[in-house]
């Protein structure tokens, strides 16, 4: 395996020795995050093809039929607390003679949870002890019963530069007030300094085991690669990520009888909030994400209305009856091809790509095409995904490409893409300012904006319905504050006076963006978040079916959207017997009161770099400390049950050949995160491939 597009595969071959093998005759039950992961590796024809009977949620809602003796579980996370309880309760109404239970998490990592007195044991306690229990539920001791560790977490969106791990989306980059809830937990001991002191072991138990479950998944992908890495970090989060895949039992023999070499590098993603938050990508599948609803039960697709393709008519106060379409199309050769272009070209390139594979499409199967010259707008390209309607042979054959031309129809025709160009104009507008005048006179320029939709101009002759929304402004507040020390020092040094000033012109900017907030109609999901509001059932459109949201935020500002809480208050909602009802309760908390509502960055430090190199034995771990260029923006705390969504940006191939290129802010900046909503957060990490160099992102709800 020396290529990227050869490490890329490695998940589809994890389904194939793991999982497939087993499935023969078979009810299947997985969870989410694993059944994202196969969504992206072939989907569930690869179950039915390998012989599986049924494909079923895993649900304490689900069972097996009366002649279904066999079941494989396939889960993402630890055989403890409400996975045990659903498998339990799902063996317990069936009548399987077979139990097949496949986890994510290692043993080692299990054996850990359990209170083991060594991580490295080579006995499968902990599995063993599972099966028992599987034999006990199935009543009695001649069922037959098997726990295997299978690393499905991985989904391969692109054949050659990116792999997603939906299962690790809570994980997210240590925070100052992460160091103070860390603190609290150890009275008896030396209190940690800063972040850069904190290693896995001063982490609550329940993130110890994330971190550890990840380090396996990372080792078992580059075991199957013989590789011998050597890791590179940037950020706390990632420091520790790093250092645990260096310690970890197995890496230390594979490193011995590895015949390729890997290069990781693990990036803390809040260190540059301006790529996250900025509008500045180019991309077309950038925007697909932002604008189009996702994928129920996923977060690194959307949904695309597929009823265009057939005869049944659109009727108001209700969904459409025909099943959505999405991105990954890994079954057709050409959608795949159409697909690699469309993530790594310019807007302007990937919609003529589409164009012309539909073109190129309609052509070959005789259809009647119409070309017409000039600019490529979405009914054009709705006008050529017609021609196939009520072709079934055609539409069999060409379905994938037709459901990415349809996506790229339904984005260029979205209501909300024209505010896009408006906080890209904006954004620019302020990086200018911010080199010319001082922080205090740029803030100053967001406050003419700080007005309700729908109302007036300051002309009086213009509606501002295509104005920024509270969305739009929060993230440009982000944006602003990330650069903040990028502005023009005050007069005479600063003092008592600017900050007085300062901080009244924040609090006149709280209570302008609290009256553009009172003023919406219809409250997007960030805000509902922010400020605990219930969703209410939208109203019908015009044409009928459910309409757009009026602000939808793109769906890669994470780190805007996604309620952070301390590292201890993040393991609440996933202790052992709490129901999965009780953590989608919602906090009820409004929004924090006095200065906490200021959206102003910390100090910065002085820029540096310190390189520090581990026993080549056990691994070289490159400890990268990089001070934020764009430090990130201190937002209110949001309700515990919020769901982020993301995107995937332009993927731009660069030549990074020294460590040095980790801290610059254009690897950030030119690789976005993705994701969507959904249950689940989003992405935890991303994986580049960019001239033999593995580029893992740290991220997190």
């Amino acid at each position: 395996m020396s290529t990227a597009e050869d490490f890329t595969q490695l998940p589809r071959a994890a389904w194939d020795e793991a999982v497939l093998t087993k499935v023969n005759e078979a009810v299947v039950f997985m969870d989410d995050a694993c059944a994202e992961s196969l969504h992206w590796c072939g989907g569930a024809a690869r179950l039915f093809e390998a012989g599986a009977r049924d494909v079923k949620r895993f649900s304490s809602f689900e069972a097996g039929g009366e002649k279904e003796p066999k079941a494989v579980f396939v889960v993402s996370t630890l055989l403890r607390g409400r996975a045990v309880d659903v498998i339990r309760d799902i063996v317990s109404l069936s009548r399987f003679r077979c139990c097949v239970v496949l986890t994510a998490v290692a043993h080692p990592v299990h054996l850990l949870a359990a209170g083991g007195a060594s991580a490295e044991s080579e006995r499968r306690v902990v599995f063993e002890q599972f099966e028992e229990k599987l034999r006990e539920w199935m009543g009695g001791s001649d069922g037959a019963a098997e726990v295997a560790y299978a690393p499905v977490v991985f989904a391969p969106v692109s054949r050659q530069q990116l792999l997603l791990a939906p299962a690790y989306a809570h994980l997210f980059p240590l925070l100052a007030r992460d160091l103070e809830a860390i603190n609290a937990r150890r009275p008896e001991k030396r209190r940690l300094a800063g972040l850069a002191d904190v290693d896995a072991h001063a982490l609550p138990a329940q993130l110890q085991l994330d971190v550890k479950a990840l380090a396996a998944a990372l080792n078992s992908l580059l075991e199957a690669s013989g590789a011998r890495e050597e890791s590179f970090a940037v950020g706390p989060m990632s420091r520790v990520i790093a250092g645990e895949l260096a310690a970890h039992p197995q890496a230390k023999s594979r490193r011995k009888t590895a015949h390729n070499k890997a290069s990781l590098i693990f990036v803390d993603r809040t260190m540059d909030l301006t790529g996250a938050v900025g509008h500045h990508g180019d991309n077309l599948v950038e925007k697909i994400l932002t604008v189009l609803e996702p994928l129920p039960g996923h977060v690194t697709d959307v949904q695309v209305d597929m009823l265009e393709l057939t005869s049944v008519q659109r009727t108001p106060h209700s969904q459409s009856p025909v099943a959505p379409g999405c991105l990954a199309q890994t079954q057709s050769p050409a959608a795949q091809s159409l697909w690699e272009t469309m993530l790594t070209s310019k807007h302007k390139e990937g919609v003529m790509e589409v164009q012309r594979a539909l073109v190129e499409t309609a052509s070959k199967e005789k259809l009647p095409i119409k070309m017409s010259m000039g600019r490529v707008t979405p009914e054009q390209l709705s006008s050529y995904v017609r021609l196939f309607r009520g072709c079934g042979g055609a539409l069999e054959s060409h379905g994938g490409l037709l459901q990415l031309g349809l996506a790229t129809a339904q984005t260029l025709g979205h209501p909300g893409l024209p505010r896009w160009d408006a906080c890209l104009a904006f954004e620019r507008l302020l990086l200018q300012a911010l080199g010319d005048t001082t922080f205090l006179g740029v803030l100053r320029q967001l406050l003419p904006l700080m007005k309700p939709r729908g109302g007036e101009d300051a002309s009086g002759s213009r509606s501002r319905e295509d104005g920024c929304g509270p969305d739009e402004l929060i993230l440009l507040l982000v944006y602003l504050y990330s650069l903040a020390d990028e502005a023009q020092p005050p007069h005479g040094g600063g003092g008592g006076g600017e900050e007085e000033q300062l901080e009244m012109l924040e609090r006149e900017l709280i209570g302008a963006l609290t009256l553009v907030v009172t003023r919406e109609a219809e409250l997007s999901p960030l805000l509902q978040k922010l400020t605990g509001h219930l969703p209410a059932l939208p109203a019908p459109a015009p044409g009928g079916g459910v309409p757009p949201r009026q602000t939808r935020v793109p769906r890669h500002r994470a780190h805007v959207r996604g309620p952070h809480r301390p590292a201890e208050d993040r393991l609440q909602h996933v202790h052992e017997g709490e129901s999965s009802a009780s953590r989608r309760q919602p906090s009820g908390a409004p929004l924090p009161g006095g200065r906490s509502h200021t959206f102003r960055a910390p100090p910065h430090q002085g820029h540096r770099l310190h390189a520090q190199t581990g026993d080549s034995g056990a691994g070289s771990v490159h400890q990268v400390t990089a001070a934020h260029r764009c430090p990130r923006a201190a937002l209110p705390p949001t309700r515990e049950d919020a769901t982020p969504r993301r995107h995937l940006g332009h993927v731009r191939r660069k030549h990074l050949t020294t460590p040095r290129r980790v801290r610059s802010r254009g690897l950030v900046n030119e690789n976005h995160c993705w994701g969507g909503r959904g249950e689940r957060s989003c992405i935890s990490f991303h994986t580049f491939f960019i001239q033999e160099k593995i580029f893992i992102f740290v991220e997190g709800t």
